[in-house]
């Protein structure tokens, strides 16, 4: 403690005690910060669910979208394939001829 003061001298203090309905008030207050404090930490933990399941919602239709895109791809890279050997095809039977 500080040398001032002896713990004895400390604990000897007299503390004055609010009024039995002052007190009251202050439980009451008390209470009521530590629900709304537990309600809180619910609404966080919803709000974090909520969250999450955006993020995995979006990138789900990311994949989508890029997967799609993929495939238009894909598709198009067959698709002119067949032209250049539908081309080739046709330069060699003109060549046959």
């Amino acid at each position: 403690m500080y040398p001032a003061i002896s713990t004895e001298d400390l604990l000897n203090i007299p503390i004055a005690l609010p009024k039995e309905s002052t007190r009251q008030k202050i439980t009451q207050k008390v209470r009521a910060s530590h629900k709304t404090w537990e309600q809180s930490k619910q609404l966080l933990e919803i709000a974090k669910t909520a969250v999450e399941r955006a993020i995995y919602n979006s990138l789900v239709l990311k994949m989508t979208v890029y997967a799609k895109s993929e495939q238009v791809d894909i598709a198009a890279e067959d698709i002119q394939s067949i032209i250049t050997e539908y081309e080739q095809q046709t330069i060699n039977d003109e060549e046959d001829i």
